[in-house]
């Protein structure tokens, strides 16, 4: 009983996890005015760490695509410590006009 309790709940906290990391990849999307694909992301790695509490949370990394026009998918990463976004990088496309940066771009830390 108790390992169904323990299945469910994870299940859950992962489901809510999952959408802050989508509204957080939507929300990245925006800002540099990029399409996020599918409205999803999907759950690549899950590992536990210490927050900054010292207590043991779930480190949960998502990956997503996103577009810059109708020419190619690019790839994106988020990293989110129980509820908290740690991280979220872009590999966007090189840059359009006179823009200096290009690459991936890392927007939390």
């Amino acid at each position: 009983m108790a390992a169904l309790v323990a299945v469910a709940w994870y299940w859950q906290d992962t489901r809510k996890v999952s959408e802050l990391a989508i509204r957080h990849c939507r929300q990245a999307c925006r800002k540099v005015n990029v399409q996020l694909l599918d409205e999803t992301v999907f759950r690549s790695e899950t590992r536990l760490k210490r927050n900054t509490m010292g207590q043991v949370s779930l480190l949960r990394t998502f990956e997503f695509e996103f577009a810059a026009g109708q020419d190619r998918r690019y790839k994106g990463q988020a990293k989110l410590l129980g509820t908290q976004l740690l991280q979220l990088n872009m590999d966007l496309p090189e840059p359009r006009d006179n823009d200096s940066e290009s690459g991936s771009r890392l927007f939390f830390q």
